[in-house]
C-alpha cells in the first residue's frame, strides 16, 4: 500500500471513530485487536492486516472499498470486487494456516516417534531389555494423542481438547498399571482422573450456561447506545449486531425482532436506573416522608449522570420516556 493512502486510511480510521463516540479501545475489542494497533493505525504507523479489512469497514460503517482508498466514495461494482478479494485473501490465509498446522503436527509426530525410538535403544543398551522405555513411550502416546485438537480441530477447540484429554488419560493409567505391574496405578489414578475430569466438566458447563447470559447483557448495553445515537427508527439489526461484534442470526436467537430487543434493553437500562432509589426504599426503618426527601435529592443528584437522559428528553421520543417510566415503576414496585 502505497504511503500516501496509509496516510489517508488512518485519517479516515480515526474521523469515523470518533464520528461513531467509540474510543481506540472500543474498536479494538470489535477486532480482536490491542488499542495500540488501532492508535498505529491512525497514526499512519501501519496498516490493518488484509484479514481485518472487512471487519473494519464494517465496524466503521463504510463500505470495504472506501477504507482502503481512504475516502468516502465507491460503486457497488467496485465494492463487490473488492470484498471478493478481500474474502479470497482470507479464504487464503485460512488455508496456509490450516497447511502449517499439518506440516507442525507432522514434525512433533515425527519427533515423538525418534525420542521412543531412542529411549528404546538406550533402555536396550543399559539394561539388556525394555523396561522403563514403555514409560516413554505410554507418555509420549498420550501427550500426542492430546495435542491432536490444536492441529485438527477448528470449531469447539476446548470441548475436543477436554473430551480427549478425558478419554485417554485411562487408557493411559491403564498401560502405566500394566507397565509397572501395579494394578493400584490404574485404580488410584482413574478415581483421581474422574473425579479432576467431573471438576473440570462443572467448571465448563457453568461457563458455557453463563457465558450466554453475560453476551446477552452485553447485547442489551451495546443495543441502548445505538438507538440513543442513531434512533430506534433508522436502526435495524444488523447495525446492532455490527456494533456489539457479533452477527445478526446471534441478535435473532435471542431476540424475536428488533421491538423486542428494544423492549429488553430499555428494561434493562431501567433496573440501572432504579437501583439508587432501591437502596433507599429497602431501608425498612426509614420514615417514609424521609425516604421521598432522599430519593428526590438522588434524582436531583444523578438525573444528568444517566446516559441516556437526553435521548429520552428529546422531542418525539415521548412514547419511549412513557416506557421508560412505565419499567421504572414496575422495578420500584
Amino acid at each position: 500500500m502505497e504511503e500516501h493512502q496509509t496516510h489517508q486510511m488512518g485519517a479516515l480510521i480515526a474521523k469515523l471513530r470518533k464520528e461513531r463516540n467509540m474510543t481506540q479501545k472500543e474498536l479494538a475489542a470489535k477486532l480482536g485487536v490491542t488499542d495500540k494497533a488501532v492508535s498505529k493505525w491512525e497514526r499512519s504507523l501501519s496498516y490493518p492486516d488484509v484479514t481485518l479489512l472487512l471487519p473494519l469497514a464494517d465496524a466503521l460503517g463504510i463500505t470495504a472499498s472506501e477504507l482502503i482508498n481512504g475516502e468516502r466514495q465507491s460503486t457497488p461494482e467496485g465494492e463487490r470486487a473488492v470484498r471478493s478479494a478481500l474474502s479470497y485473501s482470507r479464504q487464503n490465509l485460512l488455508e496456509r494456516v490450516r497447511q502449517a498446522k499439518r506440516v507442525v503436527l507432522a514434525i512433533l509426530s515425527l519427533a515423538c516417534l525418534l525420542s521412543a525410538g531412542i529411549c528404546f535403544v538406550c533402555d536396550y543398551c543399559v539394561t539388556g531389555g525394555f523396561s522403563w522405555s514403555w514409560i516413554v513411550l505410554l507418555s509420549l502416546a498420550f501427550a500426542w494423542a492430546a495435542s491432536l485438537p490444536l492441529f485438527l480441530a477448528e470449531k469447539n477447540l476446548l470441548r475436543k481438547l477436554f473430551l480427549t484429554v478425558g478419554i485417554g488419560v485411562f487408557p493411559y493409567l491403564g498401560g502405566l498399571g500394566w507397565v509397572l505391574r501395579r494394578p493400584m496405578v490404574f485404580q488410584l489414578g482413574s478415581c483421581i482422573a474422574l473425579l479432576s475430569i467431573g471438576w473440570l466438566w462443572g467448571v465448563y458447563r457453568l461457563f458455557t450456561r453463563l457465558a450466554p447470559h453475560f453476551r446477552g447483557r452485553k447485547l442489551l448495553d451495546t443495543a441502548m447506545a445505538v438507538f440513543a445515537e442513531k434512533g430506534y427508527e433508522t436502526t435495524t439489526m444488523r447495525d446492532l449486531a455490527r456494533a456489539a461484534g457479533v452477527t445478526a442470526g446471534l441478535c435473532y436467537h435471542y431476540f424475536q425482532n428488533k421491538e423486542t430487543l428494544y423492549r429488553a434493553a430499555v428494561e434493562q437500562y431501567a433496573s440501572r436506573c432504579a437501583m439508587p432509589f432501591l437502596t433507599i426504599f429497602r431501608q425498612t426503618d426509614l420514615p417514609i416522608p424521609r425516604a421521598i426527601a432522599q430519593a428526590e435529592a438522588v434524582w436531583q443528584e444523578t438525573m444528568e449522570h444517566f446516559p441516556y437522559h437526553g435521548y429520552f428528553h428529546q422531542t418525539g421520543n415521548e412514547m419511549f420516556h412513557q416506557q421508560l417510566n412505565h419499567f421504572l415503576i414496575q422495578e420500584l414496585l
